[in-house]
């Protein structure tokens, strides 16, 4: 079975917001191989490496790392929750991670050797996921903050005022307390610290300012797109009523010739017509009004939806089953952004199902939240090549073999649903083995 990557999307922020929660979540999952890290390489290096590093401090240390991580973890995921348009939450808590971690990091460098450690070369790594992620008037004072707390404990421990940690067989001979080294050796340090900073914050400020505006680029190409659309909507809907006038014989009588000809206009038309609307409906994608939310009774909706597409379930003897999930929870939605998913969805599983075929739907809520929802949708129609698998979603994509089942689709269908679900905080998942069916899966929370 061929399985769709899960997506997952945030309608109320912009691409760059999303690609720092994105960042910060990563860097939480860093940290979580960091703590082990912490707690694993000492004992490695006294086993293997023959040194003499005191586990319990390494120990200790990882364990508020895992501690702190936690933290961060479940308050980014109540931030994420609340849906929050405001990025201070999230520059704030990428500020606090930053410096916690300069901390700890200066203090395991002081427990593994100090100036001798080779723990210092991680400052730079830190910097540079710094400077990736916060801004960069952020980055020169974090810059400064790792600056000052390695260059101040290089120097308590050269003038005697908190005690070395020499670590055993590291280093043939201490340096802690060699002049020359130490301020040539922090001058070097520091001056690699802020040209770091300097080079990956400008390469990053660069790009986001090249991302901003080939963003509102496409912006301004949506709008005059969609105001085109738009327009030519009402003479498009007005010649395919005009010319069934005319095929209806309320004009008087028509030649056979005549009457094909307009038979094909008027279905050529009232194609336009659904890609006009259908691009409108895309267009609308991203302009969610929670205020207008109401609480849905999803099975309810899909009965209604199904009933509409009785006549063509029946003329092509499909078996359509329908099992509804018991106590389903409401979902708090627009109704018409539910409607566009399920009937979008249920209209390919007919169109695309062969006669005498099965349609199987099914609704439950998710065992580790009622709030959450699942919806199947599963056919037994043309299927989906591998090859074709990672596109279906893709905006005027469709696959050689619907082309040849209706040749008037639009391919918008899957692209409008995808991103109505990504809008809610749902994910979207399809399986499918070619010549044998098609499982659309949605969680919807």
């Amino acid at each position: 079975m061929n399985k769709k990557n899960q997506f997952s999307y945030r309608p109320d922020i912009t691409l760059l917001q999303k690609e720092l929660i994105r960042d910060i979540s990563w860097f939480i999952i860093l940290r979580w191989h960091a703590a082990l890290g912490i707690m694993i390489i000492p004992w490695l290096a006294n086993s293997i490496l023959g040194l003499h590093i005191k586990l319990n401090i390494f120990i200790f240390l990882g364990v508020m790392v895992l501690f702190i991580n936690s933290c961060y973890f479940y308050y980014v995921r109540v931030l994420k929750k609340r849906h929050l348009t405001d990025m201070v939450y999230f520059y704030r808590i990428a500020d606090l991670q930053s410096n916690l971690d300069i901390i700890i990091l200066t203090i395991l460098i002081h427990y593994s050797g100090g100036i001798e450690s080779p723990l210092a070369f991680y400052y730079v790594f830190h910097i540079i996921i710094t400077a990736i992620i916060t801004p960069k008037r952020l980055c020169y004072i974090h810059t400064a903050f790792a600056s000052l707390l390695f260059s101040s404990l290089v120097l308590l421990e050269y003038f005697g005022i908190i005690p070395h940690v020499s670590i055993s067989g590291l280093l043939p001979l201490e340096l802690h307390d060699k002049g020359a080294y130490i301020f040539g050796g922090l001058f070097f340090f520091v001056s690699t610290l802020y040209i770091t900073s300097y080079l990956t914050s400008t390469i990053s400020s660069r790009l986001k300012t090249s991302y901003i505006e080939l963003q509102n680029m496409d912006r301004e190409k949506t709008q005059f797109t969609l105001k085109i659309t738009h327009e030519l909507r009402a003479p498009l809907g007005a010649v395919r009523s005009l010319v069934k006038v005319i095929i209806d014989g309320y004009t008087g009588e028509l030649p056979q010739k005549v009457r094909e000809l307009l038979v094909r206009v008027e279905r050529r038309a009232s194609f336009l017509l659904i890609m006009v609307n259908k691009l409108l409906e895309l267009f609308a994608v991203g302009k969610i009004k929670m205020e207008e939310a109401i609480d849905i009774d999803i099975n309810l909706l899909i009965d209604r939806i199904i009933k509409s597409y009785e006549s063509r379930i029946k003329e092509a003897q499909i078996k359509l089953t329908f099992k509804k999930g018991d106590k389903l929870s409401l979902f708090r939605a627009r109704e018409d952004d539910m409607e566009l998913i399920f009937s979008n969805l249920i209209d390919n599983a007919v169109k695309y199902t062969p006669e005498k075929g099965d349609i199987f739907i099914k609704t439950m809520n998710l065992a580790d939240n009622n709030k959450r929802l699942k919806v199947l949708i599963r056919d037994s129609g043309i299927g989906i090549k591998t090859e074709d698998m990672e596109n279906i979603f893709k905006e005027f994509f469709r696959t050689r073999d619907a082309k040849e089942i209706a040749k008037e689709g639009t391919g918008l269908g899957l692209s409008i649903v995808k991103k109505i679900v990504e809008q809610y905080g749902g994910k979207i998942y399809v399986e499918s083995e070619y010549g044998k069916g098609t499982t659309f899966t949605l969680e919807l929370q």
